[in-house]
């Protein structure tokens, strides 16, 4: 017995002899390990601190030079007319358009040109009607063609821009003629129309003609349609991915030098497993001016669900001026008329991915 109690005990001596080894040398390295993970989480945040103060700092002094540089163009674009007590010459026009062309190259994000854009080819049409010889006319008529060029060819680039977050459609329409035209792009989803016999038909993006129902044989035109349609959505199961899908019915009214008239009416279409199976009224009657002067940062609308849509005036491209080329776009709604920052993008990025 003694014998057993001996080697119980000299077991436990060693057990507790190991522990203390164990304990003497694993909590320095226990507090090393949390040592090393603290420095590291510490040089982490400090890296995070230093970028977004840089990028504050950049983004400072880029605003302080921009307010300045905004401020000295727009005195010297609005001095040329006060130089000479309001009356405008071809000279001044010219400095103007150079004035205004470095205005929406560097600003265009931050304010609404279209009203310099009008002024200065009002101006233009003015001052080319008192009578100038053939050569200050053909100089007068060269800088308006200027002024719609740089618009045309600013508002092309925020089309190109705004494409990457929304959905682009060109749209060639007589005037008086009326099309259809989806504000989404169903080949990208994969969407189809349940057509004759119960075949499924690809939704083309847009067909000339009103807006009609899914069966084909109605025009979905007042709201008390709408309301019984709605009662048909009620009764089923749709999935439609929580996104609204529009349609629009656009018909081209009026069309005035570089500017025309449009009438709208909106829908909405509705898709279940990826048919669609219904289009509800939306709303009618509205009329769009859109102008080459419409730049879509800042002439947009914002739609019923958020998204905001946008037109731009391509072109007018036949002398006889019965057709026009127009854009249509949509974009999400948390597009906010600024100067793309993609290196906010950038860190907005890195800060989700180290979550």
């Amino acid at each position: 017995m003694e014998e057993e109690r001996g080697k119980k005990y000299g077991r436990l001596q060693k057990v507790e002899s190991i522990a203390k080894i164990v304990g003497a040398v694993s909590i320095p390295i226990i507090g090393l390990i949390v040592s090393i993970l603290l420095n590291f989480n510490a040089e982490k945040n400090r890296r995070v601190q230093l970028f977004a103060e840089i990028m504050s700092r950049r983004e400072s002094a880029d605003s302080d030079i921009r307010a300045s540089m905004f401020n000295t163009l727009m005195q010297e674009y609005l001095g040329l007319s006060s130089d000479n007590q309001g009356k405008d010459n071809i000279a001044d026009i010219g400095k103007k358009v150079v004035f205004l062309n470095l205005l929406i190259s560097n600003f265009q994000e931050y304010f609404n040109a279209k009203p310099l854009f009008e002024d200065l080819y009002g101006r233009i049409k003015e001052l080319n009607k008192e009578g100038l010889g053939e050569n200050e006319s053909k100089k007068l008529e060269v800088l308006g063609n200027d002024l719609i060029k740089m618009s045309k060819s600013t508002a092309r680039k925020q089309e190109v821009m705004l494409s990457r977050i929304g959905v682009t459609k060109n749209v060639l329409l007589e005037k008086n003629k009326t099309k259809c035209v989806l504000l989404y792009n169903p080949a990208a989803n994969g969407f189809k129309i349940e057509g004759e016999n119960g075949e499924l038909k690809v939704i083309d993006d847009y067909h000339d003609g009103k807006c009609i129902n899914i069966n084909g044989d109605s025009t979905i035109s007042d709201e008390k349609e709408s309301l019984e349609i709605s009662d048909e959505k009620e009764s089923l199961e749709i999935d439609n991915d929580d996104k609204a899908y529009y349609a629009i019915q656009i018909t081209i009214e009026e069309i005035k030098g570089y500017e025309v008239t449009t009438k709208m009416s909106l829908y909405q279409d509705y898709f279940k497993d990826k048919v669609k199976v219904l289009r509800l009224f939306v709303k009618d009657n509205i009329e769009f001016g859109v102008s080459y002067f419409d730049l879509p940062y800042m002439d947009n609308t914002l739609l019923f669900d958020g998204k905001r849509f946008a037109l731009i005036l391509h072109d007018i491209p036949y002398p006889n001026k019965d057709w026009v080329d127009l854009g249509l776009i949509t974009f999400r709604e948390e597009f906010m008329s600024l100067r793309d920052r993609p290196l906010f993008e950038d860190m907005l990025n890195k800060l989700h991915n180290s979550k």
